[in-house]
């Protein structure tokens, strides 16, 4: 991750800091790095719910005709 946008203070226990330190010498990391990538990995930014982005496009209010009257615009513009 490039920016650290914010601190988080945690208590572990002794053998997991242990075992966060060998595994980011290991890699080549810092643990807070390791941390970061271990955050990306299970839990993803959250993708937008299908409900989400259907209110969203209907949100827009496109000039959109009943769908025979586009069926209709589109065979007309097919056929030219």
């Amino acid at each position: 991750m490039v920016c650290a946008c914010s601190t988080l203070g945690c208590l572990l226990s002794r053998e997991q800091r242990g075992r966060l330190e060998r595994l980011a010498a290991e890699r080549g990391l810092s643990v807070g790095a390791l941390i970061q990538e271990a955050i990306d990995r299970h839990l993803p930014p959250r993708a937008r719910s299908r409900k989400e982005a259907f209110d969203a496009i209907r949100a827009l209010r496109l000039p959109v005709e009943d769908p025979p009257a586009m069926e209709e615009e589109i065979v007309q513009a097919a056929t030219r």
